[in-house]
């Protein structure tokens, strides 16, 4: 008997619900769009504007006020924003009030990168390929010296690196890409690095060097093999050295082999 009166209370409540949606949605329709909100979370970057999500609105739809809100079409709009490479996630919906409403998520760079080339663009937090933007430079490290074109084949403006077959994948884990990227990763996990390191090198070796804030050295960091082993050591070293470091008595702090550091003074 109680299981009888528990589906009937869910059938109920089912029915109810489906109306109510019905009801909605016919009232949309009868109501037209009285004004567009839109919030851009800009606590990281400053990519786009509230005018340059308008501008993508209009070209799709001109002027959607005083339009009816079942005539807009919305998800589209939300599909158009989403296209646009400075956006990790944009959500349009309207409500009962005619208001079209837009919420838009900034991807957030952590790296600059420069080729042999001169080519540049960003890496965002998810390791995808990001270009320049002309109204805004981010405050990302930056890095720079012998980073090839041809050794990263893979890197699209979609995640990177990509869902490949485990041949494809070993490679991209070695490219030059894949290592900045995750020293970017750990760097920016931390206030201490960010606030230390200003710059990442890739010398003629193809061995990643830092160039610091802090004194006139560099940092021969090598490979990224025991990256959290090196940061740890290099910390010690500026703890116990740092009045000599800010005195710029080292010329170099080499970190490449295991369990090791070794320095040279001017």
């Amino acid at each position: 008997m109680k299981k009888i009166i528990n589906i009937s209370i869910w059938s109920t409540l089912t029915i109810a619900l489906f109306v109510l949606v019905v009801f909605i949605s016919g009232k949309q329709n009868n109501i037209k769009c009285k004004k567009i909100t839109i919030y851009i979370d800009s606590q990281n970057a400053k990519f786009v504007a509230k005018e340059d999500i308008k501008s993508m609105i209009y070209q799709m739809q001109e002027n959607i006020i005083k339009k009816y809100l079942s005539d807009i079409n919305i998800k589209q709009i939300e599909k158009k924003i989403n296209q646009n490479p400075y956006i990790d996630k944009a959500d349009a919906y309207s409500n009962i009030n005619g208001t079209v409403k837009i919420d838009v998520t900034q991807r957030k760079p952590i790296m600059r990168i420069i080729n042999n080339r001169g080519e540049s663009f960003y890496l965002d937090n998810y390791g995808h390929k990001m270009p320049l933007n002309n109204k805004y430079t981010a405050r990302v490290i930056i890095a720079s010296g012998n980073i090839k074109k041809q050794s990263y084949p893979h890197l699209t403006d979609k995640k990177y690196p990509p869902q490949a077959n485990k041949k494809d994948s070993t490679l991209i884990r070695q490219s030059e890409i894949y290592k900045l990227y995750s020293l970017a990763k750990y760097i920016h996990s931390s206030e201490f690095w960010q606030a230390q390191i200003s710059q990442i090198y890739i010398n003629k070796s193809d061995e990643i060097e830092f160039i610091p804030y802090i004194g006139n050295h560099i940092v021969i960091f090598g490979d990224i093999d025991n990256m959290k082993e090196k940061f740890e050591n290099l910390f010690a070293f500026y703890k116990q050295e740092f009045n000599n470091i800010a005195r710029n008595k080292y010329k170099s702090i080499n970190l490449k082999y295991k369990n090791q550091i070794i320095c040279s003074k001017f």
